[in-house]
């Protein structure tokens, strides 16, 4: 923590009076440039802020945009931000601060993005805004059982341990299919058969 606020201190953007306000962000040019500053804050915080750097010479603050859930105040080359009992996560103030460095003269815009230290993370729904659905159970297998005709002959067997069958050369004969080892149900059984089992 103590090297954090050296290193602020450092670039010129130091910590506010109190220990839990911070604020940090680049040094601005005054060449008509904007540059965006966080400032982190508990709610009823007051967070005092300079904006003197080591080369700027008389630099005047001016309000360009007032918070909406707090309080911001000038005191000379330096503001003051307040945080309101309705701050909720997160609001912005902008200043513009004008002055000289190395005797040329000019503006900058600060755009100050204040974040609210005690406010909950965010969570938000699902990206339909519904609750997902637990997925579906999966579908039991179909059987594909040709119906049995007593009055047909057996489909020849095949000895499956010997590995598939010899293939079939068209045309094709669908009577002389071999029936398919259990627990296996074709879609297309052979016809003009039956197969052991109701295969």
């Amino acid at each position: 923590m103590l090297s954090l606020l050296l290193l602020l201190l450092s670039v010129g953007i130091g910590a506010a009076n109190a220990a839990g306000c911070l604020v940090f962000g680049p040094q601005y040019q005054l060449q008509s440039d904007t540059v965006e500053w966080q400032m982190r804050a508990h709610i009823g915080e007051r967070c005092v802020r300079g904006v003197r750097f080591k080369l700027v010479a008389n630099p005047v603050l001016k309000i360009i945009s007032p918070p909406r859930f707090g309080e911001l105040t000038l005191q000379g080359p330096s503001f003051s931000y307040t945080a309101g009992a309705n701050f909720q996560e997160e609001d912005s103030v902008t200043v513009e601060v004008s002055g000289s460095i190395k005797r040329v003269i000019g503006t900058s815009t600060i755009s100050v993005v204040v974040s609210n230290i005690d406010a909950p993370p965010v969570r938000g729904p699902p990206a339909s805004g519904l609750p997902i659905p637990p997925p579906a159970p999966p579908a039991p297998p179909v059987k594909n059982i040709a119906p049995s005709d007593p009055s047909l002959p057996p489909c020849p067997v095949w000895d499956w341990s010997k590995g598939a069958p010899p293939p079939m050369r068209r045309p094709f004969d669908k009577s002389k299919l071999y029936c398919p080892p259990p627990p296996f149900h074709p879609p297309n059984p052979p016809v003009g058969c039956n197969c052991p089992n109701g295969q």
